[in-house]
């Protein structure tokens, strides 16, 4: 480390008239073998006309040496820990806060004050914009790279990421998010504006998009006017990413219209079965006792939801697990206190309560058959 100056303070005045001298400031001049560090050198650089003083080429703020640098570098350790591991700010508050009083001996613990609002300034100021220029960097080095993104609502907000795929050759392919934004207006001209000015503003080029990946909704994909065809005006070479899993869903979802025509609409029934159990603890103590007595492991009901459809299968496949007792279950309600979907299922068209299999049951054994041979972890 370099030399180290002292700098000592005027004598100030007690009541007694005693001077007393305030402690001496230490401070250290910039050492060049910082650069040499990895750690540093990508966002550290000496102040010019100014020793004593680095600046950080992040933010451009000048930082003085000092001892006080290793809180700072605590505090945004503790920072990016949160972050990493998807912690709140407020987690992170607490932890430093019960780290001051576990580590009471230490003198950065003791003296680190990182709370929600210096958090979220640490990680808006300073570790995005880093991870943004040195994400950014390695694209340019890769000189190709996939865009991915999506619109999803939080709250009255709606979101867009935009991811990147690309090429290392010392790691492999690897995935980064270059940017965050919201944006109200989902219109494909509105997405191809966002897209262009993330891409220049760091530096990079729409020619260097070589796919661009999305949901197949009309305004990613469309023949006319979608984002794809826009990017393909600027990058004719651009590769289409859409979604397989999508299209394999509106397969079987077409399929099960056909059998919904005949009353025996699949994705109706599992909503209906886990509605039936899901506020009632009394009627899952009851499908608990028709386990027992039909020797079937209890599980709980899987709750689909009809626009996540990874759900589906899952949902199928539980019911069936617990397909005895959930038949005893239904067939002892009747079929007046019984709901008619579950009846079709359950007991058909007849009244009969003895039916040992129905056609709307070999329905469901059929479509889940169907959907395992779409396994999406295949694509």
């Amino acid at each position: 480390m370099g030399g180290e100056t002292e700098d000592e303070d005027d004598s100030v005045s007690t009541k007694t008239d005693r001077p007393v001298k305030k402690k001496m400031k230490r401070s250290t001049y910039f050492n060049n073998d910082w650069m040499k560090n990895d750690n540093y050198s990508t966002w550290l650089k000496q102040t010019p006309g100014d020793p004593l003083y680095a600046t950080c080429s992040v933010c451009s703020v000048k930082i003085l040496v000092t001892k006080k640098d290793k809180i700072t570098v605590t505090e945004l350790t503790a920072t990016y820990h949160g972050v990493r591991h998807g912690h709140s700010y407020l987690s992170t508050d607490c932890g430093n806060k019960d780290n001051a009083k576990i580590f009471s001996d230490s003198d950065i613990a003791t003296k680190m004050s990182c709370g929600r609002t210096k958090s979220e300034a640490l990680v808006e100021n300073v570790l995005a914009p880093l991870s943004q220029q040195r994400l950014a960097a390695e694209l340019q080095k890769a000189h190709y790279f996939a865009v991915c993104s999506d619109a999803s609502n939080a709250g009255h907000t709606k979101l867009f990421p935009y991811t990147v795929q690309y090429f290392c050759a010392s790691e492999g392919v690897k995935y980064g998010l270059l940017d965050f934004y919201d944006d109200s207006n989902e219109s494909s001209e509105a997405i191809i504006k966002q897209i262009v000015s993330i891409t220049e503003n760091n530096g990079l080029s729409v020619s260097q998009i070589s796919a661009y990946g999305a949901d197949n909704a009309s305004v990613n994909y469309g023949r006319h006017n979608s984002v794809f065809q826009k990017l393909r005006e600027a990058n004719p070479q651009i590769v289409k990413g859409n979604c397989k899993r999508h299209i394999i869903n509106n397969t079987i979802k077409a399929a099960n219209c056909v059998f919904s025509a005949g009353g025996c609409d699949v994705e109706a029934f599992v909503l209906k079965v886990y509605s039936e159990f899901r506020c009632s603890a009394k009627k899952v103590e009851l499908l608990k006792d028709f386990c027992e007595f039909t020797n079937t492991k209890y599980r709980e009901i899987l709750r689909h939801v009809p626009t996540c459809w990874l759900s589906l299968l899952p949902a199928i496949q539980r019911i069936l697990e617990c397909w005895p007792a959930l038949k005893s279950y239904f067939v002892s309600l009747g079929k007046e206190d019984c709901p008619s979907i579950i009846w079709t299922f359950v007991c058909g068209a007849s009244d009969a309560e003895n039916v040992d299999c129905t056609v709307a049951e070999c329905i469901l054994a059929f479509m889940h058959n169907v959907i395992q041979e779409f396994k999406f972890d295949t694509y």
